[in-house]
C-alpha cells in the first residue's frame, strides 16, 4: 500500500504577516532617511539665504552706501596782507625811491634802514650810484624795513600785482547727512571775476586759521594767525564739524600760468570746492557774491582784517515788505 504524501499547502496567513513584520520594522529607518534628506536641504536654503544676505550687505557698503556732505558758511574774510608780501612792496618802493627819488626821499628812505644790516652790505651805496637795480633787491631781500608806512597813493599803486594779492579764511560747517565716513583731503577756492567769468583765481586751502586771532584781529603775527597745516579731515555719519581754512592763491600748476595779476576792486563770484583722496568732489558748495573795494585793499595792506557777511536776498526782501 502505497502513502501518498500529502503537499504542504503554503501558509499564505503566515507570509502575509511576516511581510507586514518587516515592513514595520523597516519603517522607521525610511522615515529617518527622509528626514535626514529634508534636514539637508533646508540647511542648503538656509546657507544660500545667509550667503545672499552677506553678498547684499557688502554690495550696499561698497558701492549703494555713501556719504551726503553739505559745506556752508555765513562770511568771507578777506585777511590782511602777509607780512612778507607786505615787505615785498615796501622793499620795492624802497629801491625805486634809492634810485629815481628826489633826494629828501631817498634821506627818508635810509633813515628807515638799520645801520647793522648797511655794515653787511658794504657795496650797498655803491649799488645806487650804478643804479643797479638787480643788486639793491638781493640787497633788500636780507633786510627788514622797520615802521616804514606807506602813503595811500603808493599803496594802490601796487594794488594788482601779485604780492598785493588778498587770501582769505572763510568759517566752514560741514555735515554727512549719509552712512558712511566722508575724507576731504582738500580744499579749494575758486573766484572768478563777475563782468569775465573767464577770468580765473584759485586758492588753496593750506592752513587752519587760529580762531582767536579771527576774534582779536589788530596787532597779531603772521605765525600766531596759524592753527595748525591742514592735513584733511574725516566727517563720520550724521556728524557735524567746523573748520577754518585759511586760502592762499595758487599762480601755476605744471608751468603753466593759472593766473597773472591779483584780484583788484570789483565784482567777483564765489564758490568752495572740496575733493577726496582720488581727485573727486566731495562737496561744491553755492556760488556767492563778494565785493572787493579799493578802500578795502589799502585797509587790508595796512594790518586789517575785513569780513563779508553773506546776505539771503529772498529772506530781507520778505522781511523789509
Amino acid at each position: 500500500m502505497v502513502i501518498k504524501k500529502q503537499s504542504k499547502k503554503p501558509n499564505t496567513k503566515t507570509n502575509e504577516g511576516s511581510e507586514l513584520l518587516n515592513a514595520i520594522k523597516n519603517y522607521p529607518i525610511k522615515v529617518k532617511i527622509l528626514n535626514r534628506q529634508r534636514l539637508a536641504l533646508w540647511v542648503s536654503i538656509f546657507s544660500v539665504i545667509i550667503a545672499l544676505g552677506s553678498f547684499i550687505v557688502v554690495i550696499y557698503k561698497e558701492f549703494l552706501q555713501t556719504y551726503d556732505i553739505a559745506a556752508n558758511y555765513s562770511q568771507i574774510i578777506m585777511a590782511k596782507l602777509p607780512e612778507g608780501n607786505r615787505q615785498k612792496i615796501i622793499k620795492d618802493h624802497f629801491v625805486n625811491i634809492l634810485l629815481f627819488g628826489d633826494d629828501s626821499e631817498k634821506q627818508n628812505a635810509r633813515n628807515n634802514i638799520r645801520l647793522e644790516d648797511l655794515k653787511q652790505f658794504p657795496d650797498f651805496f655803491k649799488a645806487i650810484e650804478r643804479k643797479d637795480k638787480d643788486r639793491l633787491n638781493e640787497i633788500f631781500e636780507n633786510m627788514k624795513v622797520q615802521n616804514y608806512k606807506l602813503p595811500d597813493e603808493i599803496i594802490k599803486k601796487y594794488i594788482g600785482s601779485q604780492a598785493f594779492s588778498p587770501t582769505f579764511c572763510i568759517p566752514l560747517v560741514i555735515s554727512n547727512k549719509g552712512s558712511k565716513f566722508a575724507h576731504i583731503s582738500l580744499i579749494y577756492l575758486i573766484s572768478r571775476d563777475a563782468k569775465n567769468t573767464k577770468k580765473r583765481w584759485l586758492f588753496k586751502c593750506m592752513t587752519e586759521m587760529n580762531t582767536e586771532s579771527i576774534v582779536h584781529r589788530e596787532n597779531t603775527t603772521d605765525a600766531s594767525r596759524i592753527s595748525d597745516i591742514f592735513p584733511g579731515t574725516s566727517v563720520g555719519p550724521k556728524e557735524r564739524l567746523n573748520i577754518y581754512p585759511y586760502f592762499f592763491p595758487i599762480w601755476e600748476y605744471e608751468n603753466q600760468s593759472i593766473a597773472t595779476n591779483s584780484m583788484v576792486p570789483g565784482e567777483y563770484f564765489i564758490h568752495l570746492e572740496g575733493l577726496g583722496p582720488d581727485g573727486e568732489p566731495v562737496f561744491i558748495t553755492k556760488t556767492e557774491k563778494l565785493v572787493i573795494k579799493e578802500e578795502s585793499l589799502v585797509k587790508m595792506f595796512k594790518g586789517t582784517d575785513m569780513a563779508q557777511y553773506i546776505e539771503h536776498d529772498s529772506f530781507m526782501k520778505e522781511f523789509i515788505k
